[in-house]
Formats: C-alpha cells, sequence, structure tokens
C-alpha cells in the first residue's frame, strides 16, 4: 500500500495544535477541493513550521544585539546560525524541530535581557514563554528551570531569590500547559 502520511498528534504537542487549529480552517477555506480536517491540520502545520524557524533566527538576533554585538555582526551571526546545518536538516521536519527551536532561542532571548539589561523583565514573559515552551515538549520544562535560574541568579546575587523565582516560574508554565492541554482535550 501507500505510505502513512505524516500526522501531527494533538496529543503530544497542545500548544503547537492551538496555533495549528486556527490556520487549519482558514486552509480548508481556501482549497475548493474537499479536504479532511486531519489534511488541513497538516498543511496548515507546514505553513506554520517555517514562520517558528524564522521567529527563532529572529530571537537569535535578539541575543547577540543584547549582549553587545553591533548591528551587523549580529546580523552575520545571525545568518550563519540560519544557515547551520542542523537548521536545514532538523528545522525543515513538520514536527516540534522548528517550534522548539524558537522557544529555546526566545528562553535564551529572556536570559540574556535578564542578565545584561538594567531593565526588569517581567516574570510573565517567562510564564508565557515556559507555557509554550512545555506546551511543545514536556521536557523542555528542565531549559526553562535552568535558563530563569541562572537569569535571575546573576541579575540579584541571591540563591534564595533565584531558586523561588525559578521555582514559581515553571509550577505556573507547567500548570498552565496542563490547563491548555485539558481545555484543548476534553
Amino acid at each position: 500500500g501507500s505510505p502513512e502520511p505524516v500526522r501531527i498528534s494533538p496529543i503530544l504537542y497542545p500548544v503547537i495544535n492551538l496555533l495549528v487549529r486556527p490556520i487549519s480552517g482558514i486552509v480548508s477555506v481556501f482549497l475548493l477541493e474537499s479536504v479532511d480536517a486531519t489534511q488541513a491540520r497538516i498543511l496548515a502545520g507546514i505553513i506554520l513550521f517555517p514562520v517558528f524557524g524564522a521567529l527563532r533566527n529572529v530571537f537569535m538576533f535578539y541575543v547577540f544585539r543584547t549582549m553587545g554585538c553591533a548591528f551587523s555582526w549580529a546580523v552575520l551571526a545571525s545568518v550563519l546560525f540560519a544557515f547551520g546545518s542542523s537548521n536545514f536538516v532538523y528545522g525543515s521536519v513538520p514536527d516540534s524541530y522548528g517550534v522548539s527551536g524558537m522557544v529555546l532561542a526566545a528562553l535564551f532571548l529572556l536570559t540574556v535581557q535578564t542578565i545584561f539589561t538594567d531593565r526588569v523583565v517581567s516574570i510573565w514573559k517567562w510564564i508565557v514563554i515556559g507555557t509554550l515552551s512545555c506546551g511543545v515538549l514536556i521536557t523542555h520544562l528542565f531549559p526553562l528551570i535552568i535558563t530563569s535560574f541562572v537569569a535571575f541568579l546573576r541579575k540579584t546575587g541571591r540563591l534564595s531569590k533565584a531558586l523561588w523565582s525559578s521555582f514559581f516560574i515553571a509550577c505556573a508554565s507547567f500548570s498552565l500547559t496542563l490547563v491548555l492541554h485539558v481545555s484543548l482535550y476534553k
């Protein structure tokens, strides 16, 4: 027979599915031929994944700028990052790789903004990115804990403040991910 089509599991990736569902509705409206809901979600995912890759590269540009790189060097570093072989190999697969890269780049950006700037980065930004992160893969909870801990430890210099902040962010992000998951798939 024919090969099994690629399926985007709605249970594994609640945040991806949350973003893909509205786009799949738009895709099915513009396609005149009959497309079932699963095919429309797959097409929407294929459309959406390059957007996540582009956002990942934009976030990395801002990481380099926040760390003090000149504009031209930040552009060069971002372009080199974008053309890295792993971005072409894994970033082109219609799965969670592009989204994972984007949320991890967003975590790095929050970390760098917390450490290298005088601005106070809102804890809600950490929770939103953490929820996106956990909603892609639950194992992304660990980079969230590590990056928030390092950022708050460097910013405050207090171990207890960094531990409690990263613990709060992780618990809030995980809880919101569970709420999102349950509300989408009840």
